[in-house]
Protein backbone atom coordinates (compact mmCIF):
# COMPACT_ATOMS: atom_id res chain seq x y z
CA UNK A 1 0.00 0.00 0.00
CA UNK A 2 2.95 2.32 0.81
CA UNK A 3 3.91 1.83 -2.81
CA UNK A 4 0.65 2.27 -4.17
CA UNK A 5 -0.20 5.86 -2.45
CA UNK A 6 2.80 7.64 -4.40
CA UNK A 7 1.61 6.73 -7.46
CA UNK A 8 -1.90 7.61 -6.60
CA UNK A 9 -0.73 11.17 -5.76
CA UNK A 10 1.62 11.37 -8.91
CA UNK A 11 -1.45 10.61 -11.01
CA UNK A 12 -3.71 12.17 -9.01
CA UNK A 13 -1.09 16.14 -9.10
CA UNK A 14 -0.59 14.87 -13.29
CA UNK A 15 -4.30 14.22 -14.71
CA UNK A 16 -6.30 16.27 -11.92
CA UNK A 17 -4.11 19.44 -11.62
CA UNK A 18 -2.46 19.73 -14.44
CA UNK A 19 -4.84 17.95 -16.49
CA UNK A 20 -8.37 19.13 -15.34
CA UNK A 21 -9.91 15.99 -14.31
CA UNK A 22 -12.33 16.95 -11.21
CA UNK A 23 -12.00 12.85 -9.93
CA UNK A 24 -8.22 12.75 -10.34
CA UNK A 25 -7.98 16.03 -8.64
CA UNK A 26 -10.12 14.94 -5.39
CA UNK A 27 -7.77 11.86 -5.01
CA UNK A 28 -4.98 14.41 -5.58
CA UNK A 29 -6.23 16.64 -2.83
CA UNK A 30 -7.65 13.44 -0.34
CA UNK A 31 -3.69 12.17 -0.20
CA UNK A 32 -2.21 15.52 0.31
CA UNK A 33 -4.20 16.93 2.95
CA UNK A 34 -4.07 13.45 4.49
CA UNK A 35 -0.25 13.68 4.37
CA UNK A 36 -0.18 17.18 5.96
CA UNK A 37 -2.31 16.07 8.77
CA UNK A 38 -0.15 13.06 9.23
CA UNK A 39 2.96 15.19 9.45
CA UNK A 40 1.15 18.20 11.60
CA UNK A 41 -0.03 15.67 14.41
CA UNK A 42 2.95 13.65 14.42
CA UNK A 43 4.42 13.73 17.80
CA UNK A 44 8.04 15.61 17.69
CA UNK A 45 11.05 14.24 19.44
CA UNK A 46 12.34 16.33 22.85
CA UNK A 47 15.48 17.06 22.36
CA UNK A 48 17.76 19.19 24.97
CA UNK A 49 21.45 20.37 24.05
CA UNK A 50 23.51 22.05 26.31
CA UNK A 51 27.00 22.84 27.25
CA UNK A 52 28.52 21.12 30.36
CA UNK A 53 31.62 22.60 31.84
CA UNK A 54 34.36 20.46 33.24
CA UNK A 55 33.34 18.64 36.23
CA UNK A 56 29.26 19.28 35.96
CA UNK A 57 26.97 16.47 34.97
CA UNK A 58 23.95 15.29 33.75
CA UNK A 59 21.48 12.80 35.86
CA UNK A 60 18.22 11.68 33.95
CA UNK A 61 15.50 9.99 36.49
CA UNK A 62 12.45 9.64 34.40
CA UNK A 63 12.25 8.31 30.55
CA UNK A 64 8.43 8.46 29.89
CA UNK A 65 6.03 9.91 26.70
CA UNK A 66 5.72 13.78 27.45
CA UNK A 67 2.75 15.42 28.53
CA UNK A 68 0.99 17.63 26.58
CA UNK A 69 -0.99 20.36 27.82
Amino acid sequence: MKRFVPLLRRRGLERGVLGHSRVWLGVWAVLTVGRVVRRVTRSKPVVERFALKPGETVVISHLSEPVEL
